[in-house]
């Protein structure tokens, strides 16, 4: 009877061991890709104009000029 508790608690010992070992073993692929085309925004000015009229009321315009690069 004491061969089979030590045939048991070295397969016990395996069987943890190995399941010990695969959750700390893993497998990474490294893909290589490409450097992406980075857009550029283009260059913008804005110009606000306020204009009060002969009654006390504002008027107010924006204009926002985009120009390429």
């Amino acid at each position: 009877m004491d061969l089979v508790k030590r045939i048991s608690h070295i397969a016990m010992t395996l069987v943890i061991s190995g399941l010990l070992a695969g959750c700390f073993s893993y497998h990474r692929e490294v893909r290589e890709t490409s450097t992406p085309a980075v857009e550029t925004a283009p260059a913008s000015s804005t110009t606000t104009t306020t204009t009060t009229n002969d009654n006390g009321t504002v008027e107010r315009h924006s204009t926002t000029t985009y120009s390429t690069p």
